[in-house]
């Protein structure tokens, strides 16, 4: 066998096995999630939920800039949706493992916020998903 063929199969072993592992590690990923998500009644994930009075500045209530409200509110979660109405803001927010529900008053400013948490198991379940 020549020096050049056995360089590749040095270079084709050590890819095969590297490959191999981010393989394998994906299918156990999956296979473990996949199973958290099946058999919910396991309660490794059970939601943290909890409601938080909040106030923003009426003024900036009834403008309803989407910009200036989740800067006021802080959450750093990605938004789903916001949903200015005649009455209220609507706000939702979600990450991996945790979800906010944001609803505020546009004539006083004041409104709640709803978050759901559910820890790092509820977390590698969304990302499944």
């Amino acid at each position: 066998m020549s020096a050049w063929q056995k360089e590749f199969l040095k270079w084709s072993r050590t890819l095969h096995i590297y490959v191999s592992l981010v393989g394998f590690s994906l299918f156990l990923f999956f296979a473990v999630t996949g199973v958290q998500l099946t058999h919910e009644s396991f309660g490794l994930d059970e939601a943290k939920a909890a409601d938080t009075p909040v106030a923003v500045d009426a003024a900036l209530a009834r403008a309803a800039n989407r910009v200036q409200v989740l800067a006021a509110l802080g959450l750093s979660l990605t938004v789903e949706r916001f949903e200015v109405r005649d009455d209220e803001i609507e706000i939702s927010l979600m990450h991996p493992g945790d979800r906010a529900q944001v609803r505020i008053d546009r004539k006083t400013g004041k409104g709640e916020i709803h978050r759901e948490q559910r820890g790092w198991v509820g977390a590698i379940a969304d990302l499944h998903k």
